[in-house]
């Protein structure tokens, strides 16, 4: 452990995240400035008739459009906070960096009230934003520069959304686009309960099996042409790119800084170190949103990786089981063990059923994912 300083520092600085925000949640309220931020945006909102915000990232959803947002104050300055839009209709002229003016209603997450509860106002802290829009009108003030890379992105992405609904049936791209895109609109609340409930909902999270297949596949087309410098600065471009698109979620920022320090690693011909490189994914994305440790989605995505590796490493020395039962098991059984107290705690339920069902799941998912994309490219 010594020998690996960011390993200390980012349980140190977890720790102290999970001190102020858990533990004593009031001392998190004065760090991170809360109420005050709270106040400052009712004072900017006002009776919340019409707002300013420019556009973060834009979704479609079954029942129009949601996006993420930047607030501004009335006089076209910046405000800074993030919140959450969600227009009753589909409007195909706003896109991402546009500035918009918005008349709705405004909506603040509440606390849950009983053990077991949705809490929204923890999982809209956790996802940075801390106010809900419900728009009902919406004009363009101005329109996103020709040269925003969000706007170019959500084309893309939008462009590729159109394409896998053309591929597939309706149930079937719904899913497809969750794993590819990490658009999960098309995924019915049926569905991400039973994902959920089986324990197998990270099928539909774009992470590092997602990006060790989509590296594979760009560095065959460009590997050989580029040399290694321009090989790999030209696939953690493309990389970023595609989390960029995708939505930084928690899993797939964690698999980008590790692909990348993987990529850097090769390229200077030194031994990459795995809790090393995990490490300096979660502290860079805690030093980015501290409150993401109230959501589930970073204990699971991490705790998820440390158990893979936890597994292999005592299940591959129960020498009483067979070699290639050993091999096969050992990987779920130690994800089943390390996410089931996050299950409990976030969800209050956990499948003892996930397990076995991954034993089956994440081998086919990887053929389920170069089969969409080999169909989407075709």
């Amino acid at each position: 452990m010594k020998n690996r300083p960011v390993v200390i520092l980012c349980l140190v600085y977890l720790a102290c995240l999970v001190l102020i925000l858990v533990v004593f949640p009031q001392a998190g309220d004065y760090v991170f400035r809360f109420t005050s931020s709270a106040r400052e945006i009712g004072e900017i909102v006002g009776d919340g008739s019409s707002i300013t915000v420019r556009i973060k990232r834009l979704e479609e959803t079954g029942n129009g459009l949601q996006a993420e947002a930047v607030l501004f104050e009335a006089m076209g300055e910046k405000a800074g906070y993030l919140c959450r839009i969600e227009f009753r209709s589909s409007s195909a002229d706003i896109s991402e960096g546009d500035l918009v003016r918005i008349s709705g209603t405004i909506q603040w997450p509440e606390k849950a009230s009983n053990p077991g509860q949705w809490d929204a106002f923890s999982y809209a802290r956790s996802q940075g934003y801390l106010f809900i829009v419900h728009a009902e009108k919406s004009s363009i003030v101005a329109s996103h520069s020709q040269i925003d890379p969000s706007a170019f992105l959500g084309k893309v992405r939008r462009f590729f959304s159109r394409k896998i609904d053309l591929c597939f049936d309706e149930d079937t791209a719904g899913l497809v686009k969750a794993m590819l895109l990490g658009d999960k609109s098309g995924l019915s609340a049926d569905e991400k309960d039973l994902f959920s409930a089986a324990g197998i909902s990270h099928i539909t999270a774009i992470s590092g099996l997602h990006l060790t297949i989509l590296v594979s596949i760009l560095e065959k087309i460009i590997g050989k042409r580029l040399g290694p410098v321009l090989s790999s600065g030209s696939l953690s471009v493309l990389l970023w790119a595609y989390i960029w698109m995708t939505g930084f979620s928690s899993s797939t920022f964690r698999a980008g800084v590790m692909v990348t320090y993987q990529l850097l690693a090769d390229l200077l011909d030194r031994e990459p170190d795995r809790p090393t490189s995990l490490a300096l994914a979660a502290f860079l994305q805690l030093l980015i949103r501290p409150t993401i440790i109230l959501g589930a989605s970073f204990w699971l995505t991490y705790l998820a990786v440390i158990g893979l590796w936890i597994g292999r490493s005592f299940a591959l020395r129960l020498t009483i089981l067979p070699k290639f039962l050993r091999e096969k098991i050992s990987g779920s059984l130690g994800v089943a063990l390390t996410t089931f107290p996050v299950s409990l705690w976030f969800f209050y339920q956990a499948s003892f059923g996930s397990f076995f069902l991954n034993l089956f799941i994440v081998p086919i998912t990887r053929y389920l994912l170069i089969i969409s994309i080999t169909g989407i490219g075709l």
